[in-house]
């Protein structure tokens, strides 16, 4: 094998690991490749959650254009938008030219957990599903209703990753602590995916995760008991029910 034949060669990171901190973030360790090492650009760090194998796109970029050689070993970068989610990684190398390398081995599952707080007035606390659906009382239908609550880490401290929110519905039920059948009506309040219907909006208001729900025409409701299900990142359902007059 000549020198250019080596040369054209991308190496990959190797040794790749993940371990959550005691602050709550997720630091990912990895080793450089010890050939060519001034020949690289950057680390392409690509990340999955709850599951699912990590693939593009790219999760975040890592330059080191600059950095004094030989890089260090291991190569520490530390995740911060995480909570209420299991992580997985894997990293490559990119050159200056462009050309990325191989994924390393997949670094993980790193569980983060995250404590929901809520909901917050006007609405009652919440319960979790299984359990019955707390009562936050009668609520007039047309009125924006706004939706709080929050989260925070092992600390205490607040969560303000807006991805911790898989969705938010309700359901029509029959009583105010009553669950939702498993046919029942359902619409959707706020999805990242998809958005919301009317002027609903979502937003983070240090320390409080806020829906201002748009309960009119648009929404799909009707007189009656409708539980609000808040579904999070790592699967857990928070719900309380209201009744609109």
């Amino acid at each position: 094998m000549n020198v250019q034949t080596i040369n054209s060669y991308v190496r990959n990171p190797t040794n790749a690991t993940a371990t959550l901190t005691a602050s709550n973030t997720v630091q990912l360790n990895f080793t450089p490749p010890g050939f060519g090492q001034s020949q690289i650009a950057a680390f392409n760090i690509y990340r999955s959650a709850n599951g699912t194998t990590p693939s593009k796109p790219v999760y975040t970029t890592v330059t080191v254009t600059g950095t004094p050689l030989p890089l260090p070993n291991p190569f520490t970068f530390t995740d911060t938008q995480v909570s209420c989610a299991t992580y997985s990684y894997f990293v490559t190398t990119v050159l200056s030219d462009g050309r990325e390398s191989a994924p390393s081995n997949t670094a993980g599952p790193v569980s983060v957990p995250c404590n929901f707080v809520g909901f917050l007035s006007p609405l009652s606390t919440a319960s979790q599903v299984p359990a019955p659906p707390t009562f936050s009382g009668p609520r007039k239908l047309g009125n924006a209703l706004p939706i709080k609550w929050e989260l925070v880490d092992a600390n205490g401290n607040p969560i303000g990753d807006l991805s911790t929110l898989k969705s938010a519905q309700a359901c029509q039920t029959t009583g105010s602590t009553v669950p939702p059948a498993s046919s029942a009506t359902c619409v959707l309040i706020y999805s990242p995916t998809t958005g919301a219907k009317g002027s609903t909006t979502f937003r983070f208001s240090s320390p409080s995760f806020i829906i201002n729900w748009d309960t009119g025409s648009l929404s799909g409701l009707a007189a009656g008991y409708w539980t609000v299900e808040v579904q999070l990142s790592d699967g857990r359902i928070e719900w309380t029910t209201v009744q609109f007059q």
